[in-house]
């Protein structure tokens, strides 16, 4: 859909307000924005239903430049139309502006473009279904807090830490050695409270990351298998749960690489040892097979002299965009949920798939 043409307003849900000019408390609880050199301000509030928005300086311009309805300002918006076309369709289902339509000016939860009921979403494959089952839960708390909600949908499909189960898997962890098997010489190790990491030494930087992930019980009889793959492949790193809870985790193990190629060739390495383990799955991941063992995602870019996992992930990306959505806009929408999937799209994510809709690019940098 082309909006570039379109007539659009200001919303009259917002009011704009300069950072320096916000009241010294509210400054006080929002001194993160000073970190970042585009933010301009915030757009707060005129009406309940709607959430503070920080705004950077051009948005800033563009919703002013509004408050007479008319074309938008193409000194504004980005030189490539796809771009410019989905920044615009995120200002509108954010209700920062409001688009001229046969009934009128409307945005936000009116203005979304609806393919059907929520009741009628059905996830591709065995991980597209478990990210919908995720969404539906994450919609059901009816939290107002994107935070916590974003932790609830991270941690989702996570295994109850029953005493039968860690008992068991602690046992079998323990005679496969899982934490006490030594790297090969060319990596090193590490603990925190999570994770246990594995780095290559000279390792190039990681630009996407596979997610191994079987039944707990059965990664660990598989895990040494595995790390010899690793080795033998251009893997850069690669991390698993540091003790018996961490594994219960859907991405108990997570392999990190230095571009898709490498991902192929360790999907194909891989194949034959996991074709008959039993299938935990990692939700808001890209299945690499049919039935959710092996699936990956794509990190947002970070500063090359850190270690792989130093930085965001994809998946708390995707979580947090979509809890931001459940607590905001998506609570006015008739289909909550596929509002929630049209504005994560419109961030670069296919909602069918959960892949990049442009492998090479991350979404926040697309």
């Amino acid at each position: 859909m082309n909006l570039l043409d379109a007539t659009f307003r200001t919303s009259a849900a917002f009011e704009l307000v300069q950072f320096e000019r916000m009241a010294t408390t509210e400054q006080r609880t929002l001194a993160g924005l000073r970190n970042d050199p585009e933010c301009f301000g915030v757009l707060k509030p005129a009406r309940d239903g709607e959430d503070m928005k920080a705004v950077c300086l051009r948005t800033a311009l563009l919703w002013l430049s509004l408050r007479t309805p008319g074309a938008l300002p193409r000194c504004l918006l980005d030189p490539d139309e796809g771009v410019a076309n989905a920044a615009v369709a995120r200002l509108v289902l954010d209700h920062i502006i409001e688009i001229e339509t046969e009934r009128g000016f409307v945005g936000g939860a009116a203005w979304c473009p609806i393919e059907r009921p929520d009741a009628n979403l059905v996830g591709e494959g065995v991980i597209g279904r478990l990210s919908l089952d995720a969404l539906r839960y994450a919609a059901a708390l009816r939290l107002h807090d994107p935070l916590v909600l974003s932790s609830r949908l991270y941690d989702y499909f996570r295994l109850p830490q029953t005493p039968e189960i860690v008992s068991s898997l602690g046992e079998a962890a323990e005679r496969a050695g899982i934490w006490r098997l030594a790297p090969p010489l060319e990596w090193s190790t590490s603990t925190t409270e999570y994770w246990r990491y594995f780095s290559r030494r000279g390792a190039p930087p990681a630009r996407c990351k596979a997610y191994v992930s079987p039944m707990p019980s059965a990664f660990v009889e598989v895990f040494e298998r595995l790390m010899k793959v690793f080795d033998a492949l251009p893997v850069c790193g690669f991390k698993i749960g540091s003790d018996t809870e961490q594994l219960l985790r859907p991405d108990k193990c997570v392999v990190y690489l230095p571009d898709r190629k490498a991902l192929e060739e360790l999907c194909a390495a891989l194949s034959p040892i996991v074709a008959t383990l039993p299938a935990h799955g990692v939700p808001f991941t890209a299945a690499l097979e049919s039935r959710g063992v092996l699936s990956w995602g794509a990190d947002p870019p970070r500063d090359d002299a850190r270690l792989p996992w130093q930085g965001p992930s994809w998946r708390r990306w995707i979580t947090d965009r979509l809890a931001v959505t459940l607590c905001g806009g998506a609570r006015l929408a008739e289909s909550p949920l596929q509002f929630a999937l049209e504005r994560l799209r419109l961030e670069g994510v296919d909602t069918t798939t959960w892949a990049p809709l442009d492998p090479g690019v991350h979404p926040a940098h697309a």
